[in-house]
């Protein structure tokens, strides 16, 4: 089902590589950002989908005008520049601590990121569809698919721990200089693992319990800034296995594909310029009917010799040629 000799191709490696990364920051990063906004910064939930919105329009709008880049300057820049374009969104993303507006807070990350995945994601289906020959298409876009969904999963539970354990560090800074009774000092220990949601209504003390939960803020948000940056690393690194693995368009066949895939291999392959040469001496009457061994076998059905043969007497003349 899954031919593992288009891995060997650099296009095809270097784009699922890419895809890895790419999304691997995408999914993670998208996984803790509306934590954030509902839970620290106040949004309502619709608010928090709302606010993802310049992403999903700005990858919509692009899209067209990213796919005419790539057939005027190839896939290689573009993926170049987007996952880096990504990455300077997810660091900005990182910058906005507690409070303050949404347009001069998240909105500049959301835009910045948005433009990112505009700009690679058309030439990423491109390169990675032009990788490999028409029959395997759909095993590349299967594959594709299959390595970005599950980037993200095993980003969302790699960038968890990343998360935890600055929040935990964090916390336990905050804690320190609070003076807690023992009875707060249980609540605490109880609620710790419930991250920003976690509920501290049993506790009486009024600016104790808003203190608690300021304290608890500032973790998580020091733990998202964390996930951020490892995310806005994760889309650099795509934008390197673009740099050094995908090629360029001058490498490119003459049927538009990457040289990795058809073109590159005919010239490898001897037995592909026999069925080539095999196609042009069919179309051209070139083929010597007194040579059966100029006949290959394969698609085209090349006319056999009339041969003559003797006819026994009392036999109908009409079945002498055959």
């Amino acid at each position: 089902m899954l031919p593992l000799a288009l891995f060997r191709r650099r296009t095809f490696a270097g784009t699922n590589l890419l895809t890895f990364f790419l999304y691997a920051g995408l999914g993670g990063g998208l996984f803790f950002l509306p934590v954030n906004l509902i839970q620290v910064q106040g949004y309502s939930p619709a608010a928090a989908g709302a606010s993802l919105l310049p992403i999903v329009l700005l990858v919509s709008l692009m899209s067209r005008s990213a796919g005419g880049l790539t057939a005027q300057w190839g896939a290689r820049p573009l993926l170049i520049i987007g996952p880096l374009v990504a990455a300077g969104g997810f660091v900005l993303l990182a910058v906005p601590t507690t409070g303050g507006s949404y347009w001069t807070t998240f909105f500049p990350g959301m835009v910045t990121l948005g433009l990112g995945m505009g700009v690679t994601v058309a030439p990423l289906t491109t390169a990675v569809m032009g990788s490999v020959e028409a029959q395997h298409a759909g095993v590349a876009s299967g594959v594709n698919n299959a390595v970005a969904r599950a980037a993200g999963l095993l980003a969302v539970a790699a960038l968890g721990l990343i998360v935890v354990a600055r929040f935990d560090r964090v916390l336990d800074g905050e804690l320190a200089t609070m003076s807690l009774p023992d009875s707060v000092a249980k609540i605490v220990a109880a609620e710790r693992g419930k991250l920003v949601a976690a509920d501290f209504s049993d506790i009486g003390d009024g600016p104790l319990r808003t203190a608690l939960g300021v304290a608890f803020a500032r973790g998580y948000v020091a733990g998202f800034r964390a996930s951020m940056l490892v995310c806005a690393g994760l889309a650099a690194l795509g934008a390197a296995c673009a740099f050094w693995m995908v090629e360029s368009k001058s490498r490119s066949g003459p049927s538009g594909r990457l040289s990795s895939g058809k073109d590159s291999q005919r010239r490898r392959d001897p037995l592909a310029a026999v069925h080539d040469a095999r196609g042009h001496a069919f179309a051209n009457h070139h083929a010597d009917p007194s040579r059966p061994d100029l006949i290959v076998p394969g698609r085209f059905l090349l006319s056999r010799p009339r041969v003559s043969m003797a006819v026994p007497r009392g036999l109908p003349s009409k079945t002498a040629d055959r």
